[in-house]
């Protein structure tokens, strides 16, 4: 976890935690730093949707790191499932940038919050999961500013934000199994 510790904005909490710039809790960052890979790449993410931003935080560690050693042994049919999960969420980015570019006077908002996240990407699979995932923010990010502009109601925005929401769920039910969907859905419940 050194380079982490040197990362500029980025204070240790744990050996599992860390604190974003913006004070904001990143979980599981020793499973990525601890993963022995040929490949390395580290980036600062820079992060406007809430969402994503959730993701990235929450999940995206943890998840990275069992698509990682799930992909050294799974049989190539749960190879190409993960692989095509990957790619629904990317394909869910575009549809979704495709469908707000489309309404008359949508841009980002400028006043929107960025937040900074440091990732580690360490495999091929993973480097595309966070082109994924980014793409993602950006269609999101476009969306949530047509919502705080009025020109998407409420209704709208979470019926358009559901296709990406789901893709991403659908890869950690995948992963993580069922018993990771059954927790979400009661915590879920719990709120309701």
């Amino acid at each position: 976890m050194k380079e982490l510790e040197e990362t500029p904005g980025v204070w240790s909490v744990s050996e599992s935690t860390a604190l974003t710039q913006q004070g904001k809790v990143l979980r599981n960052i020793s499973r990525a730093e601890n993963v022995d890979s040929r490949m390395e790449r580290r980036v600062m993410a820079h992060i406007r949707s809430w969402q994503v931003a959730r993701m990235l935080r929450r999940d995206f560690n943890l998840l990275a790191t069992h698509i990682f050693f799930r992909m050294l042994k799974a049989a190539p049919e749960e190879k190409k499932a993960i692989e095509q999960l990957i790619g629904e969420i990317l394909a869910q980015a575009a549809v979704l940038k495709f469908a707000v570019k489309n309404i008359p006077g949508v841009v980002i908002d400028e006043t929107f919050e960025v937040e900074t996240i440091p990732v580690r990407l360490f495999s091929r699979d993973i480097s595309f999961l966070y082109r994924a995932i980014t793409s993602l923010d950006d269609s999101f990010a476009r969306l949530e500013s047509a919502f705080r502009r009025g020109v998407v109601s409420e209704k709208d925005f979470r019926e358009m934000a559901r296709p990406g929401r789901q893709a991403w769920s659908d890869l950690r039910v995948l992963i993580f199994g069922k018993t990771w969907q059954v927790a979400t859905e009661s915590g879920m419940n719990a709120l309701k």
